[in-house]
């Protein structure tokens, strides 16, 4: 008998990420993930997950500041993103999610982001 635990993360990952380039304006970054109702976008150059920027990080935002809405994203971000290889069972990525941000070293080719 297989458990949910036991099943690879490819299984239950969402293919269809919201991703933007890192110097799209926050304001525009903003924009996708209303239209698209999504709570967060990932940061991406190069096919890699650069950061990710989510609804709690615009809490931090001083939005009494018009032109913060035209900085960049990439300096609003959430960074490292957490990656794992496609065949990698749940349990283990949740024990990895658990782990220091200074475990994870550079981020390979070819690994899901983790949100």
């Amino acid at each position: 008998m297989t458990t949910h635990q036991d099943l690879p993360i490819s299984r239950i990952m969402q293919t269809s990420i919201l991703h933007c380039t890192p110097d799209i304006p926050l304001c525009q970054a903003a924009k996708r993930m209303a239209k698209r109702h999504c709570s967060s976008i990932v940061i991406m150059e190069n096919h890699q997950a650069l950061g990710i920027w989510t609804e709690h990080d615009a809490l931090m935002i001083n939005f009494s500041t018009p032109s913060a809405l035209m900085r960049p994203i990439a300096e609003f971000m959430t960074s490292p993103v957490h990656t794992a290889p496609h065949q990698m069972l749940l349990s283990e990525a949740l024990l990895i999610t658990e782990l220091p941000a200074s475990y994870y070293g550079p981020k390979p080719k070819n690994r899901s982001p983790f949100y």
